[in-house]
C-alpha cells in the first residue's frame, strides 16, 4: 500500500512537471504569432515573382540598421526572382501620434505592398486613446489608400515591459493595438516573448554592458531600449520563423468599420509656407547640421527672436508641430491656442544630438481655433541638462537658442 501511495506520489509529481508552463505560455494573448488573415497579397506577389515594396514604420528600433536591415535581406535571398524595395520609415523617439501624419508621405506615397507597424516601446506611456486613434489611423489610412496593401504588427520590447511579461500579462500599448488587430484581422507578431524566454531560460542578460559579454553571456540591449546586434538578431529569428508559418491568407474585401470615433483617418501636415508668420525667420543656408533634415521638413524654418512668431488658424480638434531638438534648439516654446497660453519645454538630456521630434496637443472643443508658437525667453544650463555628455557637436552651438519650425499637424480643416 505504501509503494503504491508512494508511486502514485512520483506520477503527480511527474505529471506537474511536465505540464508546468511560465505565466507567459498561460496567457493565450502571449502568442508569438497571431495570424489572423495573415498577409495573402504580399506573398502572391512573391509567389509570382513581382516587385515587393515594404515599409518599416517605428521609432528609433525601426530606424536603426538591425532586424529592418536584416529581415530585408533575408527577403531579398529567400525571394531572388522578386526586387525588393524597403522604405525605411523609423524616426526615434516618436510615436505613433507622429507617424500616422508621416505615413501618407514617407510610406504610402511610395505604394508598398506590406507595411510593418512598430510602436509598442514608443507608445508604452502614451494616453491610451491618443495611440488607439493614431494606430487605427495608420491602419485605415493604409487600406482606404489600398486594400491590397498587408499590414504585420511588430512588438518591440524595453525593459519597463518585462515585469508585465513575467507576470503573464501584455503591457498595455501591446493591449491597445492586439483590439485593432482583432478587429481588421491583422497579423502581429510579439518579438518580446523570444526575448523573455532567452533572459528566463537561457540567462541572456536585458539589460547589459561590455563586462558581461567579457564573462560570457549574451546581452540583448546595452541601454534597455535598443536592441545590440544579438538582440536585433533576435528580434530578426522570431519574424522569420513568423514569416515561414505564414503562407497566405484571406484578402480584405471590404474596410471595416472604425472602432474609435474621432480615429485619425484623416490628417494634414502643413509647411510653414500655408501659415502667417513674421518677417524675421530664416531659412536653412549653409548650416550642415540642418542637411540631413530637409527632406522631412523641406519648408523648414528657424529664428531666435522671441518676437518671431506664426499663426495658424484652423477648424478641428489637434494641432501639433513638428521641430528639431538638439543643441542649438531653444529650451521651450510659447504655445498660444485660443489666448490661453502654454510652456511647451524643447530641450531634454538628449539634446546631445539633433534629432526630429514633435508636439501635438488635443482634443481642443471641436471648432475654429487659433494657435500661436513663439519661442519663450528662458535661458537654460544645457551642457548641465545633458550632463556633460560627449558630443560631437560644437560646443558653443549649446549657447544658441533656436526655434526650429519644420512641420504643423492638425486633425481638421483650414
Amino acid at each position: 500500500m505504501m509503494n503504491f501511495k508512494k508511486n502514485l506520489f512520483v506520477l503527480i509529481l511527474l505529471l506537474s512537471v511536465l505540464s508546468f508552463k511560465s505565466p507567459a505560455q498561460n496567457k493565450p494573448g502571449f502568442a508569438i504569432l497571431k495570424e489572423r488573415n495573415g498577409l495573402p497579397h504580399f506573398f502572391d506577389n512573391l509567389k509570382r515573382s513581382m516587385p515587393v515594396t515594404i515599409g518599416y514604420l517605428g521609432g528609433s528600433i525601426t530606424e536603426a540598421p538591425g532586424y529592418r536591415v536584416k529581415t530585408e535581406h533575408y527577403f531579398r535571398q529567400h525571394y531572388p526572382g522578386s526586387a525588393i524595395t524597403a522604405i525605411n520609415a523609423g524616426v526615434g523617439g516618436t510615436g505613433s501620434s507622429l507617424g500616422v501624419f508621416r505615413l501618407q508621405e514617407e510610406v504610402l506615397s511610395q505604394k508598398p505592398d506590406l507595411v510593418f507597424i512598430e510602436f509598442a516601446v514608443n507608445d508604452a506611456a502614451s494616453d491610451s486613446l491618443l495611440v488607439c486613434r493614431s494606430v487605427e489611423g495608420i491602419v485605415r489610412q493604409i487600406k482606404k489608400q489600398n486594400l491590397h496593401t498587408d499590414i504585420c504588427f511588430l512588438y518591440t520590447i524595453h525593459e519597463p515591459m518585462t515585469e508585465t511579461y513575467n507576470a503573464g500579462e501584455l503591457f498595455r500599448s501591446i493591449r491597445f493595438m492586439e483590439r485593432i488587430a482583432d478587429h481588421y484581422k491583422l497579423p502581429s507578431i510579439n518579438l518580446g516573448v523570444d526575448v523573455m524566454t532567452a533572459v528566463n531560460r537561457d540567462g541572456m542578460v536585458f539589460h547589459g554592458n561590455k563586462e558581461d559579454e567579457g564573462a560570457g553571456k549574451k546581452v540583448f540591449s546595452y541601454d534597455g531600449t535598443h536592441p545590440g546586434d544579438f538582440g536585433h538578431g533576435i528580434y530578426t529569428s522570431t519574424i522569420i520563423e513568423s514569416f515561414r508559418k505564414m503562407t497566405g491568407g484571406k484578402p480584405m474585401k471590404v474596410v471595416p468599420a472604425s472602432l474609435y470615433p474621432g480615429n485619425f483617418e484623416v490628417t494634414r501636415l502643413l509647411s510653414p509656407n500655408d501659415v502667417l508668420r513674421t518677417a524675421g525667420w530664416k531659412k536653412p543656408g549653409g548650416e550642415s547640421y540642418l542637411q540631413p533634415f530637409l527632406k522631412a521638413y523641406p519648408g523648414l524654418i528657424f529664428t531666435s527672436d522671441t518676437s518671431d512668431s506664426v499663426v495658424i488658424r484652423f477648424k478641428g480638434t489637434y494641432f501639433g508641430f513638428c521641430d528639431i531638438i538638439g543643441p542649438s534648439a531653444a529650451p521651450a516654446l510659447i504655445v498660444t491656442i485660443d489666448g490661453n497660453k502654454e510652456l511647451r519645454p524643447r530641450f531634454d538630456s538628449y539634446g546631445f544630438f539633433y534629432r526630429r521630434s514633435y508636439c501635438l496637443i488635443g482634443p481642443l472643443e471641436p471648432g475654429e481655433h487659433i494657435v500661436t508658437l513663439k519661442k519663450d525667453a528662458a535661458v537654460i544650463d544645457k551642457l548641465k541638462m545633458i550632463n556633460y555628455h560627449e558630443t560631437k557637436c560644437d560646443p558653443e552651438d549649446y549657447q544658441k537658442n533656436y526655434f526650429f519650425l519644420g512641420r504643423m499637424m492638425i486633425i481638421g480643416t483650414l
